[in-house]
């Protein structure tokens, strides 16, 4: 919000740092790089989060993906092979 302190004849530069004055912040001039950085470190920790999130995720999948050495096959079918003595072939039950 502007005050009467400034006008239009005065030095821009001037004018920021009354301005400034009156609203009891310093003025800066790299204020623009400062937001700059602090939204990619922000972007940074958010990505983090997710990603950490996400690989959490995908190893319980994994993990409860795993078959058991005498569970269901993918399909669901259960088989069971027999071989004969002579050499037959497997039986699917």
């Amino acid at each position: 919000m502007p005050t009467f302190l400034t006008n239009r004849k005065m030095n821009r530069a001037l004018a920021a740092r009354v301005e400034a004055s009156v609203r009891g912040r310093p003025h800066r001039r790299d204020s623009s790089a400062a937001r700059r950085i602090v939204s990619l470190a922000r972007l940074a920790l958010v990505l983090c989060v997710f990603f950490s999130i996400y690989t959490v995720l995908t190893l319980r999948r994994s993990e409860q993906r795993e078959p058991e050495p005498s569970s269901t096959r993918p399909g669901g079918a259960q088989t069971k092979s027999a071989r004969p003595a002579d050499g037959g072939t497997a039986v699917t039950r």
